[in-house]
């Protein structure tokens, strides 16, 4: 299991989320999140 949490302001959202990923890869979450981003941008 890889968990994450990153906290900021909503105006700087995409910066938060990047960071969060990023984190979760460090993780092992690669896998999880390309699946993700697959299921996005259909």
């Amino acid at each position: 299991m890889v968990k994450g949490t990153v906290t900021g302001a909503a105006t700087d959202a995409e910066v938060i989320g990047i960071q969060l990923a990023q984190d979760l890869r460090q993780q092992g979450a690669t896998e999880i999140l390309e699946q993700i981003f697959q299921e996005v941008q259909r």
